[in-house]
């Protein structure tokens, strides 16, 4: 992958954002393990986040602020690739899928997370329900399909350029600092968080994590 393309669409994300959208990734890796009993790609999962976002938006809710560019088969999302290797590397996502201790985070997190945040957490799951068969083939050739607007034109997606980013930042999602100060615990250290010992300063969790 070219490099400079994948620059222009990093961010630089706070502790509590990579701590929120890496569980986001976790759950829609559950749901479709759940509902079709398969893993998720890669391909699908990005674009089914994409589809995410774009229904937010079209709903007027609070922003993922996940960044998505246009890339070979279509949305891309380098802060959702980065996400599904910390998983892994975390022990909570495997090429089967979804592991138990990621299961007990998701269980730990998802009424507390879906209290906050109900549009959001209502239409992941939805979501990923609708599209959880999809294969790498179909997911691209959905998103294909789209239309998107950008600077006030409508395109098809495969007229749009190549690193083109997509979406506008709206209002941030307001979850408790506490709250995503657990949550970046429970994903790098779950022995910790399943011990009840909670961290509540930032610099300890972006240490964990190993955020600035």
């Amino acid at each position: 992958m070219d490099r400079k393309v994948v620059r222009a669409a990093e961010v630089e994300r706070t502790t509590g954002e990579m701590a929120l959208h890496r569980f986001l990734v976790l759950l829609v890796a559950e749901v479709v393990q759940r509902k079709a009993r398969t893993r998720v790609g890669s391909t699908p999962l990005h674009k089914i986040l994409f589809n995410v976002r774009r229904t937010l938006q079209r709903l007027a809710a609070p922003d993922l602020s996940i960044v998505f560019m246009k890339y070979h088969f279509g949305p891309y999302s380098p802060t959702v690739t980065a996400d599904e290797k910390f998983l892994r590397e975390a022990g909570l996502l495997t090429a089967s899928g979804v592991t138990p201790r990621g299961e007990r985070v998701i269980e730990a997190f998802r009424a507390p997370l879906a209290a906050i945040m109900p549009k959001v957490m209502k239409t992941i799951v939805s979501e990923a329900e609708h599209r959880a068969s999809w294969t790498a083939e179909r997911a691209k050739k959905e998103v294909y399909a789209l239309k998107v607007r950008l600077n006030d034109q409508v395109l098809p997606m495969k007229d749009v350029p190549m690193g083109t980013l997509f979406f506008e930042r709206t209002a941030a999602l307001e979850v408790p600092a506490h709250l995503l100060l657990d949550l970046a615990v429970a994903l790098s250290h779950p022995t910790r968080h399943e011990a009840g010992l909670r961290f509540g300063d930032s610099a300890t969790a972006a240490a964990l994590l190993g955020a600035p």
